[in-house]
């Protein structure tokens, strides 16, 4: 996983803990996943931005991505066969045609104690694949939504089983079509 700050710049893991406080990377089980593969610092609107890649990188569209935060009213994820709930509650949007997906956040998404940290916890949901998450996730207070807001995940096959699978359904694929 890459971090980065707000000038493009690559960090490390402490730099983030350092800076957000308790941010926290949930890995999830398995060599086929949804890695978080990248957290960008963003600077800016009040706005949680998760991008979803598919094992050959391209944007995954119509890909459910939780956003968890400390609210009994948000939807129940019970009963729907996911690979990972990190929590049982979520709000939940599809990304777009690119990949991409955003939540407006408000003034209960600071971080008002670095030991604590943010109250925003973002995963993608898939009844095929688990999925990486980030906890800790907020803004930085005293800032203009400072905050490591931009997550991205790729669905990563560390076995390469997945990747094989795919080759060959491209050469029976491209066999028919000529």
């Amino acid at each position: 996983m890459r971090i980065y700050d707000v000038q493009g710049n690559e960090q490390s893991m402490d730099w983030l803990r350092a800076r957000y406080g308790n941010v926290r990377v949930l890995e999830a089980p398995g060599r086929v996943r949804f890695a978080l593969v990248a957290v960008h610092e963003t600077v800016g609107p009040a706005l949680i931005k998760a991008q979803v890649f598919g094992v050959e990188g391209f944007p995954q569209v119509d890909q459910p991505v939780a956003n968890h935060w400390p609210d009994e009213g948000l939807p129940s994820l019970e009963g729907g066969g996911l690979k990972t709930k990190w929590h049982n509650r979520a709000c939940v949007q599809q990304t777009n045609s690119n990949g991409y997906t955003g939540f407006g956040i408000g003034t209960g998404s600071y971080i008002n104690d670095l030991d604590v940290g943010g109250p925003h916890t973002v995963w993608v949901l898939s009844p095929s694949y688990p999925s990486d998450g980030l906890a800790g996730m907020g803004m930085l207070g005293g800032t203009n939504h400072a905050g490591p807001l931009f997550v991205i995940f790729q669905v990563v096959d560390g076995s390469g089983w997945l990747r094989l699978l795919l080759r060959r359904f491209v050469l029976w694929l491209l066999k028919i079509l000529r």
